[in-house]
């Protein structure tokens, strides 16, 4: 049997215990939840001759997205922040049917990430990066 007293203290004793043991309520972000979370910079780079059409990832937000640019005047460069374990910088470049050879280089946090060569007739190359947050999961 329960007494007004007895409950009160066991009340007490079970709020100084989640106190205690950082009990929020709610669950504590997971370490991919964490990475997520994490913003990097990207800097996109080609530069050659030939180059007909380049796609590149822009992210957005968590997810992957991309742009397009036909025809881009070369040399070619574009920095943005990406976020989260899933938005891995990549960037691809085709070149024309009078070929060329052209370059790609991703630069993560200002550190040469991947580079790649792209040579003749519809020459293709892509560059792809590993997300840094990665390591954080």
């Amino acid at each position: 049997m329960h007494t007004p007293r007895r409950t009160a203290l066991a009340a007490t004793g079970l709020g100084l215990a989640l106190t205690l043991t950082g009990c929020s309520g709610g669950p504590e972000p997971t370490a991919s939840e964490k990475a997520d979370g994490r913003a990097y910079d990207v800097e996109y780079k080609v530069a050659g001759t030939g180059v007909r059409t380049l796609v590149y990832g822009t992210g957005q937000g968590t997810a992957t997205a991309q742009e397009t640019v036909d025809v881009p005047g070369l040399p070619w460069s574009k920095g943005l922040e990406l976020k989260g374990v899933a938005t891995s910088p990549t960037v691809s470049m085709i070149l024309g049917e009078e070929g060329g050879r052209a370059e790609c280089v991703i630069l993560v946090n200002g550190r040469e990430a991947h580079r790649a060569t792209a040579d003749g007739a519809f020459g293709t190359a892509t560059c792809t990066a590993p997300s840094p947050t990665r390591d954080a999961v």
